[in-house]
């Protein structure tokens, strides 16, 4: 788990794009070398991905995938919100330097 307190983003983060990047940027660093087990039988995958790929056309993209562990009454429980619904990945762990609200 990556501790966040609202104060922690940043006050220039003015879109949900740019919050998804910020967020993804950070769970990259911190959790970036983990792998995790998706399917029976198949190797396993990185937990969390974050790269930029050259697109057609010239543009630059930034892509990620995270694979996050879920309640299984995300199924059933429509009380709540998806999110609410996430565990987190193990180990308690700062938020990386640099991403802070300074």
């Amino acid at each position: 788990m990556v501790a966040l307190a609202k104060s922690q983003i940043p006050n220039d983060v003015a879109s949900l794009e740019e919050l998804l990047a910020w967020a993804a940027s950070a769970l990259f660093e911190a959790h970036g070398a983990d792998r995790v087990l998706e399917i029976e039988g198949i190797a396993a995958v990185p937990a969390v991905e974050y790269t930029l790929i050259n697109a057609p056309g010239g543009e630059l993209r930034l892509v990620t995938r995270v694979s996050l562990p879920v309640a299984k009454a995300i199924l059933t429980d429509t009380s709540k919100k998806p999110w609410k619904h996430t565990i987190p990945f193990s180990g308690n762990l700062a938020l990386p330097t640099g991403y802070a609200q300074a």
